[in-house]
């Protein structure tokens, strides 16, 4: 069974068959409509296969909109809840279908987003695989120490290209590779996030992944900008940490309109890093990201909503935190689970909301599948104290503090140490 299903116009083959070779060579089991075969009821079969599937991958161009196969099966995925809405080069996503305008519409060439997308869907990843963010130490004075947001951007991109041991996702490497080598901007991109991160058919190799950005971005490829400027913010890659220049290509890959752009831009003046510290520009940028559905701008422009006591500006950042949880974004639902458990948003969780822990345990149930170490240590918190609508059960209470502590997150630690030395009733 695929997990995953691209549906698009028969005008954006090539579009839609890069993208199939790639979300391949990155792990996936994809399904798109070149393996149907004659004499299979077509419609049928495609009900069927998008019923099955974990994301939906619709491309939009002009052609798709006109298209009644492309609408339908968007009406199909969206009512599974699976579908994930992109465009082609050029096309303006305020033309999507009125239906589907409310649901961020990605760049296709922004596949690292995309791949995100598809694995908080529920796409399958190969068992026993780790996030290559966890575990992982960062050096003083990066940008994954002071704010831990900016490492949590830096992994989107890293989570892209996954191990694989699958035959056919060699050939699509092996694809890639002929493309990048042709020229082929995105495909250089893609392929340094696999040099990046490492599978098993490409060992990690830090300076290959630099050399393949920088080709990319030199064609002006934004995804590649903003990764080329990631490994300079970090010193790596073999290159010398430069905060001035990590800011001129985010800013290349902003000015562009791409909300990762715009979004990692703003780090760097919320922080001074490599430009003039300003609050506003942050902001500014901030609200551009999170206008295009972007759910880590979404969730870091909330704050300016809740600094002070305005009841508007809090109703917005309820909103934008929402938006952010909904996309699946784990920071946001344990800040909701947060809101609900507290009756009150950051800084203090004073005033506007009322307490309902049995939905703030349905949110930190949200996180902590996704195995954010927060959402375990709440989780486990209510299991231990029996709330929510939960039962009190130590042993998965335990389970899910030893989670979070492998994470090293400190409150679980902290709660083991504390389990250990009570006895049991």
């Amino acid at each position: 069974m695929a997990d995953v299903f691209i549906s698009y116009s028969k005008a954006d083959h090539a579009i839609a068959k890069a993208l199939a070779d790639d979300l391949v060579a990155a792990g996936f089991e994809v399904w798109w409509d070149f393996q149907l075969y004659a004499g299979d009821d077509f419609h049928d079969m495609i009900r069927n296969e998008i019923a099955k599937a974990k994301a939906v991958i619709v491309i939009w161009s002009e052609t798709a909109v006109a298209s009644k196969w492309v609408r339908g099966e968007a009406v199909e995925a969206s009512e599974h809840g699976t579908l994930i809405s992109t465009h082609i080069p050029g096309f303006d996503p305020r033309k999507v279908p009125i239906n589907f305008k409310a649901l961020h519409c990605e760049p296709v060439s922004n596949q690292e987003r995309i791949f995100g997308a598809v694995e908080r869907k529920g796409a399958s990843k190969e068992r026993g695989a780790t996030h290559p963010m966890q575990n992982s130490s960062t050096p003083e004075g990066s940008f994954g120490v002071a704010e831990g947001w900016w490492q949590r951007f830096s992994a989107v991109f890293l989570s892209g290209p996954r191990r694989t041991q699958s035959g056919e996702a060699a050939i699509a490497q092996s694809s890639l590779r002929a493309r990048a080598e042709r020229g082929d901007g995105m495909a250089q991109h893609n392929l340094g996030c696999l040099y990046l991160k490492g599978s098993s058919e490409i060992a990690k190799d830090e300076r290959e992944a630099a050399r393949l950005f920088q080709l990319a971005a030199n064609q002006g490829v934004a995804p590649a900008q903003c990764a080329l400027g990631y490994l300079y913010s970090n010193g790596l890659g073999g290159l010398t940490q430069d905060y001035a220049e990590a800011a001129r290509l985010f800013k290349l890959a902003a000015d562009q309109g791409d909300a990762q752009g715009q979004t990692y831009l703003a780090v760097c003046y919320r922080r001074g890093l490599g430009v003039a510290k300003s609050d506003h520009e942050a902001a500014r940028l901030l609200k551009l990201a999170a206008s295009q559905g972007h759910a880590e701008a979404q969730y870091e422009l909330s704050s300016y909503y809740f600094r002070g006591t305005d009841r508007k500006n809090r109703e917005e950042g309820w909103r934008l935190v929402k938006c952010a949880a909904d996309q699946g974004l784990a920071d946001a639902q344990v800040e909701l689970g947060m809101a609900l458990k507290k009756g009150g948003f950051r800084p203090f969780y004073y005033g506007g909301i009322s307490t309902d822990d049995a939905k703030a345990v349905e949110y930190f149930k949200l996180a902590a599948r996704s195995g954010d170490p927060s959402g375990q240590y709440y989780l486990a918190w209510f299991y231990e104290d029996g709330r929510g609508g939960l039962p009190m059960d130590r042993a998965e209470a335990i389970r899910l503090y030893k989670l979070a502590a492998r994470q090293g997150y400190r409150g679980a630690i902290d709660a083991l140490r504390r389990l250990e030395a009570t006895p049991r009733d």
